[in-house]
């Protein structure tokens, strides 16, 4: 299956005017692969992101599409060639999709275990089964956070909390993986941890993930592939190799920018002039 959508127009509703956010937006993510979003502060890669997760665009939302050829859809081994996502419910969507945002605060305090048991939620309802608590046991081990199950969310670090928001949307085991900046927070020793962790995930379980994050460098060792968005134009899509030149990237980011190969993984890396 592919999870994508075509020509994505949006703008956010405010008193006076309206103001873009996206435009012309075209970008797909296939099961199996991991992408990576890139692009300057206030180019909408949230704002992509949960439109991608059916979670925006309502029609009380200050964010507005502005034609229904812009709505995020499934495409393939389904009922129908399409399933735009406003026609499925909540509950189907998760199944679909996991999404996991920028930021989160518990409103009540729970233990680790119980936080991720709450991504099987859209496949048991409250009616959790012991194979959603051996999920639960897999996904903590994959993230290497076993040994934090019976603490409290409270007593958890930044980094450790976003080890269990992660584990919860692995535990989900949706077909697409959407994490908002999920190296946020995290020790710099871990980043490549993750990250490799993912694609392991996106190509053992056949998963398509996308992850927005900051640095270019870390994405291209990883990804298969890289959306750079800039601000108010359509994105480009394409290997890292495609990417990261200096044209792209001077366009992008209104800078001047050098590639060079990594010496030891001989993927594209970036500086700034």
């Amino acid at each position: 299956m592919i999870l994508k959508c075509e020509e994505l127009n949006a703008f956010y509703k405010n008193k006076n005017k309206n103001s873009n956010v996206l435009e012309n937006v075209t970008v797909k993510i296939e099961q199996g692969k991991l992408v990576c979003l890139a692009g300057p502060n206030g180019s909408g890669k949230s704002t992509l992101m949960t439109l991608l997760a059916g979670l925006e665009g309502k029609k009380n939302s200050s964010l507005q599409i502005k034609s229904a050829k812009s709505l995020p859809f499934i495409q393939g081994s389904c009922e129908t060639d399409k399933i735009f996502i406003n026609r499925l419910n909540r509950l189907e969507t998760a199944k679909q999709i996991g999404f996991m945002g920028q930021s989160e605060h518990s409103a009540w305090e729970t233990s680790v275990f119980e936080t991720i048991l709450t991504g099987r939620f859209a496949h048991s309802g409250t009616d959790y089964t012991e194979s959603d608590y051996e999920i639960v046991k897999e996904s903590a081990k994959l993230l290497n956070i076993s040994d934090l199950l019976d603490r409290s969310t409270f007593s958890l670090s930044g980094g450790e909390f976003q080890k269990v928001r992660i584990a919860r949307t692995v535990a989900q085991k949706p077909a697409f993986m959407l994490l908002d900046e999920p190296c946020a927070g995290l020790d710099i020793s871990y980043e490549p941890v993750l990250l490799s962790l993912l694609k392991k995930i996106a190509k053992q379980q056949n998963h398509g993930i996308l992850i927005s994050i900051h640095d270019l460098n870390i994405a291209s060792r990883f990804a298969d592939e890289i959306i750079l968005l800039p601000k108010k134009s359509p994105p480009i899509q394409n290997t890292p190799e495609l990417i990261l030149t200096e044209k792209n990237l001077s366009a992008v980011y209104n800078a001047e920018f050098r590639i060079f190969n990594h010496p030891v993984f001989g993927c594209p890396q970036v500086c700034t002039l």
